[in-house]
């Protein structure tokens, strides 16, 4: 008699594990539940964060340029205060990050700035004067780059 008991229960068992398994298999829902457009829309999202040619206008990416030739050095390739030079410098260069900072600034002195250098408007004479290296407009164009720091 314990033979038989013993397997019933095995059969009970096995019958219990097969009826899990299937009930677990047909419960279990597609791989991905993303649908289509929604993965292309997070994809063109990252594309607007990471591609220049989607983030910026045309203005900013030629300001972004000449930055990264002659600003970042000092103020970072993001724009924060935080260049290669950044650290010999006394006082360091202002984070174009701080939105208080920056949008309290016109175009009109941050093209001051640029053009005349620190010492030309009583700031950190470790910054140089611009005007003879840029145009106006490519004064411009960096203004135009520094104010997307701020977005």
């Amino acid at each position: 008699m314990s033979r038989v008991l013993a397997s019933r229960r095995m059969m009970s068992v096995l019958g219990v594990l097969a009826l899990l398994a299937c009930k677990s298999s047909s419960d279990q829902q597609p791989e991905s539940s993303i649908s289509a457009d929604s993965l292309a829309a997070v994809r063109l999202d990252s594309l607007r964060q990471n591609d220049p040619y989607i983030k910026y206008s045309f203005v900013e990416r030629q300001g972004k340029g000449i930055f990264d030739h002659y600003c970042s050095v000092c103020h970072g390739a993001s724009g924060q205060g935080d260049g290669f030079n950044s650290y010999n410098l006394d006082p360091r260069p202002h984070s174009f990050t701080d939105s208080t900072y920056v949008r309290a600034l016109s175009d009109a002195t941050l093209a001051e700035v640029i053009a005349r250098g620190g010492r030309g408007v009583n700031k950190s004479v470790l910054m140089p004067a611009y005007t003879q290296t840029l145009s106006t407009d490519q004064i411009d164009q960096v203004i135009a780059y520094l104010r997307t720091f701020t977005r």
